[in-house]
């Protein structure tokens, strides 16, 4: 599968936050591993009930290539915490957003502010 869906399949979950998907990838090495746990994997690892519960939750896995297809139909850059177009003020909020949507010029993110851009979590 290709890798942006796994971003937007986790980007979609609705409690979980930087810090518990940073635990998932120094315990899994990966978001395709994250993806691929069962149940009883989940449920050793040390997050909270609600995020095991997305986690499994098969409503979020559905449409990712719908929405995929709609970002590269409408030229949005799907940027993830780990990727170097990454906000660097961004990396440094504690709880910062998984995932970054970005239609337009995706230089703008690496200046001293980001204007005219959407981003899924930061309110």
């Amino acid at each position: 599968m290709e890798e942006n869906l796994y971003w937007i399949w986790i980007s979609k979950m609705k409690h979980i936050t930087y810090e518990d998907f940073n635990t998932l990838i120094c315990s899994y090495g990966s978001i395709e591993n994250i993806w691929n746990l069962k149940d009883q994997e989940l449920k050793k690892c040390k997050l909270k009930e609600q995020v095991i519960i997305d986690l499994l939750y098969s409503g979020y896995r559905k449409n990712l290539d719908t929405i995929n297809e709609f970002n590269r139909k409408n030229n949005i850059e799907v940027i993830n915490c780990y990727d170097r177009a990454y906000p660097t003020k961004l990396k440094k909020i504690m709880n910062r957003p998984i995932l970054l949507y970005v239609k337009g010029n995706l230089n703008v993110t690496k200046g001293n502010c980001i204007r005219n851009s959407w981003f899924k979590g930061v309110q």
